[in-house]
């Protein structure tokens, strides 16, 4: 009996460090990247895998120079993180991973 008690002791603590690790990671993996033009209330976000073009709907107004984090990929409204000033944002994702020309098109079209 105290070794079948022994063994669902040892279940929960696995859970629980499975559990912290998923959350961790999750956060640890987020997307990060700098406000690096602005144009019309349009954004060109640069981060390590190109840039994501954004329109502004809301929250706090963003800068150039400003830093956030959150979920970079898929298209649509996202609510991402500004690091820089302790807000939130919503923005509608037009594209992801674009390359310089697409920001310069996008920004200025």
């Amino acid at each position: 009996m105290g070794l079948y008690s022994l063994k669902g002791n040892n279940i929960k603590k696995i859970t629980f460090l499975l559990l912290g690790i998923f959350l961790f990671c999750s956060t640890a993996y987020a997307d990060k990247g700098v406000v690096v033009k602005e144009h019309d209330d349009k954004y060109a976000i640069s981060y390590n895998l190109g840039f994501l073009l954004v329109e502004w709907y809301g929250g706090y107004s963003p800068s150039e120079g400003d830093i956030y984090v959150g979920n970079f990929s898929g298209y649509g409204f996202k609510d991402l993180y500004c690091i820089s000033a302790d807000a939130e944002t919503r923005f509608y994702v037009e594209e992801y991973m674009a390359g310089e020309d697409e920001a310069w098109e996008f920004l200025y079209d």
